[in-house]
This record gives C-alpha cells, structure tokens and sequence, in this order.
C-alpha cells in the first residue's frame, strides 16, 4: 500500500470522510432504534465508506476504490430522491392536489441535492489522487 505526501485529494478525502462517520454514525443510532433495515444499512455503509475514505486518503492506489464508492453514493441518493418524489406525489398530490405534487418534488430535489454533496466531495477528492498517479 502506497501513501504518498503528493496525494492532492488527501485533505478533502479527510474531512469528508469524517464527516461521513460522525453522520452515519448518528443515523445509524437512529436506526437501530426504529429498526428500520434499510437505514441500518445505509447507515453502516456510510460509516465504511468514511471509515475508508479517512484511512485510504493518502494512498493513491485506493483512489479508484474511493471513487466506486462514491458513485455507488451518488447513484443510490439519486434512486433515493426519485423513489421519495414518486411517494411524496402521490401522496401529497392526493391530499392537496397539484400544489402539494410540486412542493413534493421541489422538496424531494432539495434534499437529494443536500444528499448529492458529500459523495460528490468525496468524488472529486478521488479524482484528485487519481490525477496525481
């Protein structure tokens, strides 16, 4: 395993990878509290990938690891946010008609952006060490 004080992604794979664990950990706790699977899951998930992304940010081999994992994020977040919007219309669109269709979906955009940017972050922190192989 290669670490490398020439990984230029190093401090961002860091402090978002922290950030990743101390999150995760958080609903993670939550989690196993309303014994909810899914959020288990992607809870523990999220605190792997920080837990990784915080032990692996100087090494340059892993990167593309990183990288995977990030877009494993990205893409789930994403089938996330359609699946939330798909509930929140039907399910508010029968109660309060078109205005509560759109607020469901500009509601369901905005926390799928607010989801998108710590993969996003780890992405590019990835693409960084990528770049310095």
């Amino acid at each position: 395993m290669e670490a490398s004080n020439n990984a230029p992604g190093k401090s961002l794979l860091k402090a978002v990878g922290i950030i990743y664990i101390i999150l995760s950990a958080l609903s993670l706790l939550g989690s196993l509290f309303s014994f909810d699977i899914i959020s288990i899951i992607t809870s523990g998930w999220g605190v792997f990938v920080g837990i990784f992304a915080v032990l692996n940010c100087e090494n340059l081999e892993k990167a593309k690891t990183i990288k995977l994992f990030a877009m494993i994020d990205i893409v789930v977040t994403i089938i996330g946010v359609i699946i939330a919007a798909i509930v929140a219309i039907s399910t508010l669109g029968a109660l309060l008609g078109v205005a509560g269709a759109i607020g469901a979906i500009i509601g369901s955009l905005l926390i799928g952006a607010i989801g998108l940017v710590l993969p996003i972050l780890l992405l590019v922190g990835a693409n960084r060490n990528l770049k310095a192989q």
